[in-house]
C-alpha cells in the first residue's frame, strides 16, 4: 500500500484479521463469592456483600479497611480484580440475629420485626424509619468517601432493603409490606449522590432507576422467574411487594449494566450443561455483563470446564476491529484515523477508557504515541466507527504500522483482549494499519 506525502487526499484502507472471542475481560463475566483462594476459573470481577453491622459497629466509626482484610478484599487487590460491591442490612440465617449495628437498633428504639420463617431467622428493620434512612444516608457518605476513586470498585448493587439485598420482604412472617416509591427513593438517592449511575444496579425496575439511568441485577438467573423480569423491564408491572404500578425500563442496559447470579433451584452445572442453550438465551435477551456470585465459576466439573469458558466468553462486550481508514489532506499537517469496530457481545462497556494509538517505523521503533478519548461506553452491539484526529504528526520516507489498544486505568496500560491477534507477544496491543510514504 503507497501513501504519497505530498498530493491531494490520500487514503488507504486496511481489513483487520479477525481471531476467536476473548473467554474474558475486565468488568464482565463471572463474579463469585469472595474467598481467600483463587476460584477455578480466571475471572475479572469478585462478589462482595457486606453488613452495616460489619462497616460500622459503632456509630460513626466506619472499619473499611479492616473489613476489607477480613473479607480477603486485600488478597483480590493484588490480582487487579474489581469488586461487585453490595451492602445488606438483612440476611436470613439459621440463627437468631441482626444484621445492623446494636447502636442503630437502640436509636430507632427497636422499630422492626424479629422472624423466624422459611427463609431462616432475623431481623428485619422499618425501612419508613426516619433515623434509619438518616443513618443509612451517612453510612453511603462514608462508603462513597472510603471508595472514591477506587479503580477497583466495579459496580455496586443496591441491597440495603429487603432479605438480603433483594428489595422484597417474607410479609407471611408478620413483618410490615414493603415501602413505597416515597421512602426507597430516598436510600437510592443516597446512593446517587456518591456513584455514578452507571455502576449503580437495582433488584427490580422502579421509576427512579428509569429516569436516573440505573442498571439491574437479577438473583433469580435462568429459571421461569427470569422471564418475569425480563417481562417487568419490557412492560413494566405491579409490583407485589410495595402495591405499586411502575413502568419498564427495555433500553436500560444500553446505560448501564445487566447483572444477577444464578437461581438455586438448580446446581451450577445445570446452567452450562442441560440448560445451556436456554440460560445463553436469557444472557443475550437480558444483555447481561455480569453474572454472581452464584454462577459457572462455581462449577467443578473438569468436562464442563469449556461450556463454562464459552459461556463467559459471551457475558458483555466483546470487541472486534474490523477496518482502518488513513488519510492525510496535503494542505494540513493532521492524520485522520477512521476504526470500524463490531462489538460482538450483548452489551456495551460501561467505563470511558482511552485508546492507545501508537506507530512504528520499520525497524521496530516507536515514533508515535498518544491516548485518545473514544467513547466506548457508546459501542452498542453491532458496529461502531472512531474517528481520531492525529494533529501535526510529521513521518519521513518509510514503511509505518499502527498499533490500537484500549488503556486500563488501573494499569495505565493497554487491559481489553478483542477478537483479533494481539501484535507479536504483546498483550491487548492490535495492528489496525500498515502504510508506505514514498
Amino acid at each position: 500500500m503507497k501513501m504519497p506525502l505530498y498530493s491531494f487526499d490520500k487514503v488507504v484502507r486496511y481489513v483487520i484479521p479477525a481471531a476467536e472471542k476473548p473467554t474474558e475481560n475486565p468488568l464482565k463475566g463471572w463474579a463469585p463469592w469472595i474467598s481467600e483462594e483463587e476460584v477455578n476459573y480466571p475471572v475479572s470481577l469478585i462478589f462482595v456483600r457486606m453488613h452495616w453491622r460489619e462497616i460500622e459497629p459503632e456509630e460513626g466509626v466506619y472499619c473499611f479497611e479492616e473489613l476489607e482484610k477480613k473479607l480477603h478484599m486485600d488478597f483480590w487487590r493484588t490480582k487487579g480484580v474489581r469488586f461487585i460491591l453490595r451492602i445488606v442490612c438483612d440476611t436470613p440465617g439459621r440463627e437468631s440475629h441482626m444484621d445492623i449495628p446494636q447502636w442503630l437498633y437502640e436509636k430507632t428504639y427497636g422499630d422492626g420485626t424479629w422472624y423466624d420463617c422459611s427463609y431462616g431467622k432475623g431481623y428485619s428493620p422499618n425501612y419508613s424509619n426516619p433515623v434509619m434512612i438518616e443513618e443509612h444516608r451517612e453510612l453511603l457518605h462514608a462508603l462513597g468517601e472510603y471508595y472514591a476513586g477506587d479503580l477497583q470498585l466495579g459496580f455496586v448493587e443496591l441491597g440495603s432493603l429487603g432479605h438480603w439485598g433483594e428489595w422484597h420482604v417474607n410479609s407471611s412472617a408478620g413483618i410490615p409490606g414493603f415501602p413505597k416509591a416515597e421512602i426507597y427513593n430516598q436510600y437510592v438517592e443516597a446512593y446517587l449522590d456518591v456513584f455514578p449511575s452507571s455502576k449503580l444496579l437495582l433488584r427490580r425496575p422502579v421509576a427512579i432507576a428509569g429516569e436516573r439511568g440505573l442498571g439491574l441485577y437479577n438473583d433469580s438467573f435462568g429459571v421461569t422467574s427470569h422471564e418475569e423480569w425480563l417481562s417487568w423491564i419490557a412492560n413494566g408491572y405491579v409490583s407485589g411487594q410495595s402495591q405499586e404500578e411502575i413502568a419498564g425500563m427495555p433500553e436500560f442496559w444500553k446505560v448501564a449494566p445487566s447483572g444477577g447470579e444464578f437461581a438455586t433451584t438448580y446446581e451450577e452445572a445445570y446452567y452450562v450443561s442441560e440448560g445451556y442453550e436456554e440460560t445463553l438465551a436469557y444472557i443475550k435477551n437480558s444483555h447481561t455483563t455480569f453474572l454472581g456470585p452464584r454462577s459457572g465459576a462455581g462449577v467443578e466439573d473438569a468436562e464442563l470446564a469449556e461450556a463454562v469458558r464459552n459461556m463467559n466468553a459471551e457475558l458483555g462486550y466483546c470487541f472486534r476491529l474490523k477496518e482502518a481508514t488513513w488519510t492525510k489532506k496535503v494542505w494540513f499537517p493532521n492524520y485522520l484515523l477512521k476504526l470500524q469496530i463490531e462489538n460482538l457481545g450483548v452489551a456495551p462497556f460501561y467505563e470511558n477508557w482511552p485508546m492507545l494509538v501508537q506507530i512504528r517505523n520499520e525497524e521496530g521503533q516507536i515514533v508515535f504515541s498518544e491516548e485518545y478519548e473514544v467513547s466506548p461506553e457508546k459501542w452498542l452491539p453491532g458496529e461502531s466507527t472512531v474517528k481520531i484526529l492525529m494533529k501535526d504528526l510529521t513521518l519521513v520516507t518509510g514503511t509505518y504500522t499502527i498499533e490500537a489498544g484500549m488503556v486500563d486505568p488501573l494499569t495505565d496500560r493497554p487491559g481489553i483482549a478483542f477478537a483479533n491477534e494481539p501484535v507479536g507477544e504483546t498483550e491487548f496491543l492490535y495492528k489496525v494499519m500498515e502504510f508506505t510514504i514514498r
